[in-house]
């Protein structure tokens, strides 16, 4: 898989020029509520660090805002949140509690 430079610094270690993933945006994508995405975004890897991240350009920034503007949270599961459960207890958390807590 073939990378080109990306004239942008690392959102992590903001040192070096990002590598672009050619050919990322054919496949097919899924917003972080879980719905099917057709943007053409940019995926790409900092040369420095290793960070994989997108490439926050104009068109990344109008993609977040549509996806954004019709967010709906938990939406499979009728607005509940995932339970994780502890692996000594067998206890249910919220995902996002148990985020918090480590």
């Amino acid at each position: 898989m073939t990378k080109a430079n990306v004239a942008m610094s690392c959102h992590v270690c903001k040192t070096g020029t990002l590598k672009a993933v050619e050919g990322y945006e054919r496949f097919p994508q899924v917003t972080s509520d879980c719905k099917i995405w057709r943007g053409k975004n940019r995926l790409c890897v900092c040369p420095s660090c290793g960070s994989v991240q997108k490439m926050m350009s104009p068109a990344w920034k109008k993609s977040a805002e549509k996806i954004y503007s019709a967010y709906t949270i938990y939406h499979q599961s009728n607005g509940v949140e995932q339970a994780v459960f502890d692996k000594h207890s067998g206890a249910a958390f919220t995902r996002s509690g148990r985020i918090l807590e480590f």
